[in-house]
Order: C-alpha cells, then sequence, then structure tokens
C-alpha cells in the first residue's frame, strides 16, 4: 500500500511533458485532493477543484448510480428500478451542494479559466465512468485544449469506457474489478473543506 501523495508523485512522471507547461491539474474533492497536489506540485503546474458528487444507489451506497457536477449530471438510463422522482429528488440535493462547495472554495480566489489549456483531472480511484463523466462534461464546456485523466487505481471497464471521452488517461494499476480504497492507501483522512479551500487559495 502507498498513500495518496505517494500515488500523484508516481502518475507525475507519467506525465512529465506536462511540466511548466499552460496544464492545469484539476482535483476532484475530497479523497482526489492528496493525489492532484503531488501531481501539481512535482509538475510546476496550477491546482484547482470542482466539487463533483457520486449519486449513490438508495439502498446500499457502496454502489454509484452516476455523477452530479456544477451543471452537469451522467446517469445510466436504467436505475434499477429505482424511482424517478427519489432519484430526482438527490441529484437536486447533490447540485446544490456542489454549488455550495464551489462558493467556499473559491471565495477568495476565482475558479482557473480553462479555455485552450491542457486540463488534467485527477481523482483517486475509478469504479465506474458515470462517476467522472460529469466532471469532463463540465471541463469540455469551457472549450480546454485536451483533457487529461489521471487516477492511480482504476477498474478496467469503466477505464476502456472513459478513454473514448478523453485524450489520455494514466494510471498506476487497472484491475478488472477494485476493491476499497483501503485495500490500495495507506491513508485513511480525507482533506477537511478548510484544507481544500487552502489548496485552492495557494495553488498547491
Amino acid at each position: 500500500m502507498i498513500s495518496r501523495e505517494e500515488s500523484g508523485v508516481i502518475l507525475a512522471r507519467k506525465l512529465a511533458r506536462y511540466t511548466g507547461t499552460d496544464a492545469v491539474v484539476i482535483g476532484i474533492p475530497q479523497s482526489g485532493l492528496p493525489v492532484a497536489v503531488a501531481i501539481a506540485r512535482q509538475l510546476a503546474l496550477p491546482l484547482d477543484v470542482i466539487p463533483a458528487q457520486r449519486v449513490n444507489h438508495p439502498g446500499n451506497n457502496a454502489l454509484n448510480l452516476g455523477s452530479v457536477c456544477l451543471t452537469e449530471v451522467v446517469m445510466p438510463a436504467d436505475t434499477g428500478g429505482i424511482p424517478q422522482d427519489l432519484v430526482a429528488h438527490q441529484i437536486a440535493i447533490l447540485k446544490a451542494r456542489n454549488a455550495n462547495d464551489n462558493r467556499y472554495y473559491h471565495e477568495k480566489k476565482p475558479p482557473i479559466s480553462l479555455a485552450h489549456r491542457t486540463v488534467i483531472v485527477v481523482d483517486d480511484m475509478l469504479h465506474s465512468s458515470e462517476v467522472l463523466a460529469a466532471c469532463i462534461h463540465e471541463i469540455r464546456k469551457q472549450k480546454p485544449g485536451k483533457v487529461v485523466v489521471a487516477i492511480p487505481i482504476v477498474e478496467a471497464e469503466a477505464a476502456r469506457v472513459l478513454i473514448a471521452e478523453v485524450d489520455e488517461l494514466h494510471f498506476i494499476r487497472m484491475e478488472h474489478e477494485i476493491g476499497t480504497s483501503k485495500k490500495y492507501y495507506s491513508d485513511t483522512t480525507r482533506p477537511s473543506r478548510q484544507e481544500i479551500r487552502r489548496f485552492v487559495e495557494t495553488g498547491s
């Protein structure tokens, strides 16, 4: 097992050609932030965040149905018989939470413009392609030059689907089916909202 910070250092080696360029590292709060911070520091790149939330199955929080970003929602066509009004209610709550988090994180420093720049999107694990898809769609609205995804641990099928959405996908370990974060990472605490805001304000 390694820490999320150590995994970011390893990924940074794969992304070395972006060192000191106009690229921007975008971390997905909360667990993706330690990985993103390490990459940004290693590559001497600015850091920002885009709040996103997983839409959990109401009967099993371990199952992800999709994802919600600031304005984008990605859900599978079949939600397994879950009532649509229940799904819509959950999405509305998550959108409001994302908007509140985004205001808090950027209260003193506005979001970095992503137009025409290489955007390196970072999370700690990829279980399902839908989880990151909403963020990718959100970023594409700003017309970046390139979208690169860097995630230490990825599930094979999710990676196969996601690669069609992005320009590059970098990872350390791919498995047919990945477990919980405790299987791979030695650090179990996640950055607080205050720590995330400080990272945004300092840029690393």
